[in-house]
């Protein structure tokens, strides 16, 4: 359990030092749940640059449509688990079912 709250934390960071509008809880879930997946480094370091643009500037639906494009090539289950925190992002809609 202390691991996890350790990864959480860096992990929230990671939002909280790329993003620099404002975000609804469930917005901010759903940026953690991607960077979770793929590093607290992963919207600072510009390997999403058009999610990352997108966001910062206000334009939230376009950003996330950005989720569905990060799925290392088709992968099925990141397919998944992208339109999962696209949906919650997008509709406040958590779901973990696969």
């Amino acid at each position: 359990m202390h691991l996890f709250e350790n990864d959480r934390i860096d992990i929230e960071n990671g939002v909280k030092r790329a993003i620099e509008v404002d975000l609804y809880q469930y917005e901010f879930d759903a940026l953690v749940s991607l960077l979770f997946n793929c590093g607290a480094f992963f919207l600072s370091s510009g390997q999403a640059p058009n999610l990352l643009a997108l966001l910062n500037s206000n334009e939230y639906e376009n950003a996330a449509h950005e989720f569905l494009d990060i799925t290392n090539g088709g992968d099925s289950g990141l397919i998944l688990r992208r339109r999962a925190e696209y949906n919650m992002f997008l509709n406040n809609v958590y779901d973990s079912t696969h």
